[in-house]
C-alpha cells in the first residue's frame, strides 16, 4: 500500500466527504454520485460507516476514499475526521466524528474481513438495482468482489468513534466567518476522493454539543498539537466560529451517552447477553445462526418460523433509546434477507415503562428480557 510521510509528529484533524446513504449507513442504499468509485460501481465501502457492529479487536473500523498526507497521519494515530455528506434538501452535514485513526495495512485489512465475514455483504450490494445494472451478471459482479471486499481503510479506537444520531448540519459562515457580509461563506469540500483539512477548534464548533463532557474525541481535539500547515490559508486565517444559533447539534445528551456507553463500551455485556440468549433459545428452536450478515442471532421457531435478534445492553433509564435504534437495525435486516421473518429485540434489562415496550409491539415487533433462570418474551398479538 502506498503511503506518504507526514513532515511533522504533530495532528491532523479533516472534513472527509461521504457519499450520501438514506439508509443510515447500515449497509449500501443504492447511493448516486457524480464520479468516483460509487459512480462506477454502484455502492461504496463508507455506506457500512454507521454499523454499530464492525468492531475488530477492540476498534471500531470504517472505511473513507483517501489522498495525500491522511496515510501520512495515519499510520501511527495523528489523524482525526470529521466525515461529511450534502443531505438532500439540507446541505452539507456531518455524519459521525473519529479521532486517534489509524490506517490498516493489507494484513490487517484482510484478517478484519474474515472475522467480521465482511464477503457475505456482497449479497446485499449485488442485491441493489444500481450494482446489477452496471455488472450485467452476477459473475461479473462476482469477480469484482473478491477482489474488493477487504478494502476497509481505518480504524479508530472503539471510545473515538461516535457515528451521530441524526446528521448534524453544518453552517459554513458560522464555522469558518469569512469575515465579509456581502459574501459569506456558503460551502464545504464536497469530493470524496479528497478532504478538507481545518483548525481543532472549527472541529469542536461542529460537533460541540453532541458528545459529553471529557468524551476522547473532545479530550483528543483540545490536546496539541496540530499542523496547520495543510489548511487553506483562508480557512487557517478565518475568524474564530460564531456561537451556534442552535440548529445545529440535534442528537440528543442521553442518546449520545447511551451510544458510547452501550454500543461502544460494554461490548463485553453485548457478548454475555447475546450468549445467555443463544444458550436459552437454542433448546426451543432450530437452525440457528449467529452473528451471520450482521444480525446478532438467526432462528427458526417451530410456531412463527424465521426470526431475527438483536441483542441491545442497556439500563432501564436507556431501554427506549436501545430499542429504537434496534428497530431501524431490524428493519434493515429484513430487507436484506427477503421473505417474512419475525423481528426480535433482547435487551439486558426489562423496560421501565409499558410505553417502552408498545414501542416495539405496536411495530411488529417482539421483546425479551433476563427473568430468572430464562427469558420474558412478548409477541405482538396477532390480527
Amino acid at each position: 500500500m502506498p503511503t506518504s510521510t507526514a513532515s511533522t509528529d504533530k495532528k491532523l484533524v479533516i472534513l472527509k466527504p461521504l457519499v450520501w446513504n438514506a439508509g443510515g449507513y447500515l449497509g449500501p442504499a443504492g447511493s448516486r454520485s457524480v464520479g468516483g468509485f460509487v459512480s462506477e460501481y454502484g455502492y461504496g465501502h463508507e455506506e457500512w460507516n454507521g454499523d454499530p457492529e464492525r468492531e475488530w479487536n477492540g476498534f471500531r473500523i470504517f472505511h473513507t476514499e483517501t489522498k495525500g498526507q491522511m496515510e501520512g497521519f495515519g499510520q501511527d494515530g495523528r489523524l482525526g475526521m470529521i466525515m461529511t455528506a450534502y443531505q438532500p434538501k439540507v446541505g452539507p452535514v456531518a455524519l459521525g466524528v473519529a479521532t486517534s485513526v489509524q490506517e490498516n495495512s493489507h494484513q490487517e485489512m484482510s484478517k478484519i474481513a474474515k472475522a467480521l465475514l465482511i464477503h457475505a455483504d456482497g449479497e446485499r450490494i449485488w442485491a441493489l438495482p444500481s450494482v446489477q445494472k452496471k455488472f450485467g451478471t452476477r459473475a461479473k459482479f462476482d469477480t469484482h468482489w473478491d477482489s474488493q471486499f477487504e478494502t476497509i481503510r481505518w480504524r479508530a479506537p472503539v471510545d473515538a468513534y461516535v457515528w451521530f444520531n441524526q446528521p448534524i448540519p453544518i453552517e459554513p459562515e458560522r464555522i469558518f466567518p469569512s469575515g465579509d457580509p456581502a459574501r459569506p461563506r456558503r460551502d464545504i469540500a464536497k469530493r470524496h476522493g479528497g478532504y478538507m483539512a481545518i483548525r481543532p477548534d472549527q472541529a469542536l464548533a461542529i460537533i460541540r454539543g453532541t458528545l459529553p463532557a471529557g468524551h476522547p474525541v473532545l479530550a483528543w481535539l483540545k490536546a496539541p498539537e496540530f499542523d496547520l500547515s495543510l489548511v487553506n490559508p483562508k480557512i487557517r486565517k478565518a475568524k474564530a466560529p460564531k456561537k451556534s444559533s442552535g440548529s445545529a447539534a440535534p442528537a440528543s445528551e442521553p442518546y449520545v451517552r447511551w451510544l458510547r456507553e452501550q454500543e461502544i463500551a460494554v461490548t463485553p455485556r453485548h457478548h454475555d447477553l447475546q450468549s445467555r440468549f443463544k444458550a436459552y433459545i437454542i433448546k426451543r428452536s432450530t437452525k440457528l445462526a449467529e452473528n451471520r450478515r450482521g444480525v446478532d442471532l438467526q432462528y427458526v421457531c417451530p410456531s412463527r418460523g424465521l426470526v431475527l435478534v438483536e441483542v441491545k445492553p442497556c439500563e432501564k433509564a436507556t431501554a427506549r433509546f436501545a430499542i429504537r435504534t434496534a428497530l431501524g437495525q431490524l428493519l434493515d435486516y429484513r430487507q436484506s434477507v427477503g421473505g417474512p421473518p419475525r423481528l426480535m429485540i433482547v435487551l439486558e434489562v426489562a423496560p421501565a415503562e409499558e410505553r417502552d415496550i408498545q414501542l416495539a409491539l405496536t411495530n411488529g415487533v417482539g421483546i425479551a428480557w433476563p427473568k430468572g433462570k430464562g427469558f420474558d418474551l412478548r409477541w405482538p398479538v396477532e390480527p
